[in-house]
């Protein structure tokens, strides 16, 4: 269900006011081909049995935004994503820029 909220962005990170007026940091890590631009919520990061996951906020021009859950896994040692809207592939700089900036905030934090 989409939601309403308040960015306020310094730099790179962004504070998000909802509308319950809950204060939550969060990460921009790119823009969809979509257009939506997508934050990764930092307090949902967790790694479990070599796979990790977290949820990134998609956020329309609107305000608006849909939470997209995400699992990051390895075969062998390269990295590949799965998420909740039934995308999955191989995490790459150039073909999915999102999750790459995603994996390399986590993997860098």
């Amino acid at each position: 269900m989409a939601s309403n909220f308040f960015i306020f962005t310094v730099g790179i990170f962004s504070v998000i006011l909802n509308s319950q007026s809950k204060v939550e940091a969060y990460y921009y890590v790119g823009t969809y081909e979509s257009g939506l631009k997508a934050y990764i919520m930092e307090e949902t990061i967790l790694g479990r049995n070599g796979k990790t996951y977290f949820t990134i906020e998609a956020v329309y021009p609107s305000g608006k935004y849909l939470r997209v859950n995400y699992m990051i896994y390895y075969a062998g040692t390269t990295p590949y994503f799965e998420n909740s809207q039934g995308f999955s592939g191989r995490i790459d700089r150039y073909n999915t820029p999102v999750e790459w900036n995603a994996y390399q905030f986590i993997t860098n934090n």
